[in-house]
């Protein structure tokens, strides 16, 4: 393996939400359990080519605003199904914030702006 591939590879394993260690499973039973994936620096070419196009397919990590924005959306979702439920609408968890919204307009209830 060459350096340069060495370099990409540790330079995906760090942006990449992956582990070598889930990596080496996924070798081991594309091999037919015929092989193992070895350590990166004593991997061949094509070993080192393979790891690097899987790591490239595999998604990014999250980053901190992400998640924030992630947590956020779902506390609002569930805020919204909470008012929902407290205005004697039969809203359930698993609804779509559409279909929550729908709901409230044909009761005739305006939802508060900081639940849409």
């Amino acid at each position: 393996m060459s350096e340069k591939q060495f370099e990409l590879i540790q330079k995906l394993l760090d942006e990449k939400a992956t582990s070598i260690y889930a990596l080496q499973a996924k070798y081991h039973y594309v091999t037919g359990g015929r092989s193992q994936l070895p350590q990166i620096t004593e991997m061949n070419g094509q070993q080192a080519s393979w790891l690097i196009k899987e790591l490239i397919a595999a998604p990014k990590k999250k980053t901190a605003e992400q998640v924030a924005h992630f947590e956020n959306a779902c506390n609002k979702y569930d805020q919204l199904i909470a008012w929902a439920k407290e205005n004697g609408l039969k809203a359930r968890s698993k609804m779509k914030k559409a279909s929550v919204l729908k709901l409230a307009s044909e009761a005739g209830l305006t939802v508060p702006a900081e639940l849409i």
